[in-house]
């Protein structure tokens, strides 16, 4: 979602079909107030009305705790008439992550989803972002005792998340050390 150098887009959802009227260049000042108040570095330059909602042109990607400072300032602004179900659209992507090294059986029983979305609840970075869908289990081979297990998880557009749970790359599975690794999309 760029929009130009050194530009990133946010959208925001006020909830309704119908956008209210109001000043744009005064709504990015009292954001960008807001944001300097909490330190950010985040600026936003252009406020422009765009599906419904607005969209938003800041000199770098928002982090979450900005995104929770200008949903509040545009809260304060809208209220609950005109932003009824506000949402604030973080730019994302999808990081495709795999487990090597994951036996197959477990004391004779085969390993089940549950078993690895418990093994992901514990583990420090994918406890914060759960697999955007459920985990797949893929056996090596035929003969394979072991498998991979493949998970994607909702990240932002420049994979920090995905980069956060690499760094920190083993994870316990029925007491044996797997390795998380990048999996390889066709």
């Amino acid at each position: 979602m760029t929009a130009g150098p050194n530009r990133c887009q946010l959208l925001i959802h006020l909830g309704t079909t119908e956008l209210p009227v109001f000043d744009m260049t005064l709504l990015a000042l009292m954001i960008n107030r807001a944001l300097h108040r909490q330190n950010s570095s985040l600026v936003v330059l252009t406020v422009s009305p765009a599906y419904a909602g607005l969209s938003l042109s800041t000199n770098q990607v928002a982090s979450d705790a900005d995104a929770r400072v200008m949903t509040e300032a545009i809260w304060k602004r809208f209220g609950p008439t005109n932003a009824p179900n506000m949402s604030v659209g973080l730019p994302t992507s999808t990081s495709y992550l795999r487990i090597i090294g994951v036996p197959l059986l477990h004391g004779g029983i085969p390993i089940t989803i549950e078993d690895v979305k418990t093994a992901l609840d514990a583990h420090p970075f994918t406890r914060l972002t759960p697999p955007a869908w459920p985990p797949r289990i893929m056996r090596e081979s035929k003969a394979s005792t072991s498998c991979s297990i493949y998970f994607d998880i909702q990240d932002s557009k420049s994979g920090k998340t995905a980069r956060d749970i690499l760094g920190c790359n083993c994870i316990m599975i029925h007491g044996v050390a797997a390795t998380i690794t990048a999996a390889e999309v066709c």
